[in-house]
């Protein structure tokens, strides 16, 4: 049975209808040495150290993408110790007995990419499938073959030569090759990615040869407040302190906007890994930290729900404190709720002393 009532325009309703303005500080911790694993609707999940993995893979049997520990360390005590990789220039494959790394200092770096956390460092030179960057689809066995050696310096200034040589696709597994760079310490070691589900990446300590998890499932979080590489405008990567979403999670980005702004609809979302980023802040000598103004972003939960986002201090790496703004704008879209079988209109649009609140089911309480 249809029910209708009028309710007046009370500060109550809209309560009720429009969660209020929520701030919210998450810490990374002095020197930023935590990744903070972060829910929409549940706050901080987990925080993590960063300080033990080097390479992490994506666990999607399909997927090829391999990431560097870029954010390592704690940035208190020095601005190069973690974990870089180069592309080694002088031959493939064959060349792995006789690795002269004589002008490395000028061989380009391998960033992790931050529009895809696919994308990552070991992907880099990537031509378009099936080229993985590292390796070649082979079109018969469905197998990943390495082609590349790559040089790899971890946290500690320990130089090392890795050649991941191959993904065995149907079994998800990884075969890799490692040593020193003087080819002594070599060692291989093979990777059972299928052993780990349900999140985005397993990492691996060369050190240890150890194979774990460190990150939350992929549903219980939306956002993931680190440290990573990102391009600056100057032509250079350059160790940030930022924001990147989820693989699931869809955004904008609108500049210059006033805070009230509300009009996510007028852009559409995208799922960018880096579209929050680094840049709502910025830094001066005189003034320190500041917060860049009229900036706003809208982000859409897997459930649907648009949250907006803006900052409004930056504590740096004292603390690691970020504190911004977080607003439920929009509920479960449309589609949804007719899944759920309730239909809710309100009329009239716009009102003024008094609107119509109708349903289609009955609702408890």
């Amino acid at each position: 049975m249809k029910k209708i009532f009028s309710i007046a325009l009370t500060i109550s309703f809209l309560v009720a209808f429009c969660p209020a303005n929520s701030q919210e500080t998450v810490s990374m911790g002095a020197g930023y040495i935590y990744d903070v694993y972060y829910s929409l609707e549940d706050g901080i999940v987990e925080l993590m150290e960063r300080e033990d993995w080097d390479l992490a893979f994506y666990t999607d049997p399909l997927s090829g993408g391999i990431i560097t520990n870029c954010g390592t360390g704690n940035q208190m005590t020095g601005f190069d110790n973690h974990v870089m990789l180069w592309t080694y220039p002088n031959g493939d494959t064959t060349a792995w007995l006789n690795i002269d790394t004589t002008g490395l200092a000028n061989w380009p770096r391998m960033y992790n990419g931050e529009d895809s956390w696919e994308n990552g460092a070991f992907n880099r030179n990537s031509q378009g499938y099936p080229d993985f960057g590292w390796g070649m689809l082979d079109p018969v066995t469905n197998d990943i073959i390495g082609d590349s050696i790559f040089i790899l310096k971890l946290a500690d200034g320990t130089f090392k030569q890795i050649w991941i040589r191959k993904k065995l696709t149907d079994e998800n597994k990884y075969e890799i090759r490692f040593a020193d760079i003087d080819n002594t310490n070599e060692d291989q070691d093979v990777l059972n990615i299928g052993n780990f589900q349900g999140m985005n990446f397993v990492y691996y300590d060369l050190e240890s040869e150890s194979l774990f998890e460190r990150e939350p499932a992929t549903e219980d979080w939306d956002l993931v407040f680190t440290r990573y590489h990102a391009y600056q405008t100057v032509g250079a990567y350059a160790l940030v302190a930022g924001v990147l979403s989820n693989v699931n999670i869809y955004g904008n980005r609108f500049y210059p906007v006033p805070e009230e702004f509300n009009d996510w609809f007028t852009k559409p979302l995208e799922p960018i890994k880096a579209l929050i980023g680094w840049d709502w802040k910025y830094f001066s000598f005189t003034t320190g930290w500041s917060i860049e103004d009229s900036l706003l972003y809208f982000v859409e939960s897997p459930n649907g729900d648009i949250y907006k986002i803006y900052f409004t201090d930056f504590a740096g790496t004292s603390s690691g404190d970020i504190t911004f703004v977080q607003e439920l704008v929009s509920m479960v879209d449309i589609d949804e709720a007719e899944n759920n079988k309730l239909s809710l209109q309100l009329q009239p649009n716009p009102a003024q002393n008094t609107l119509n609140l109708t349903w289609n089911i009955d609702l408890n309480n």
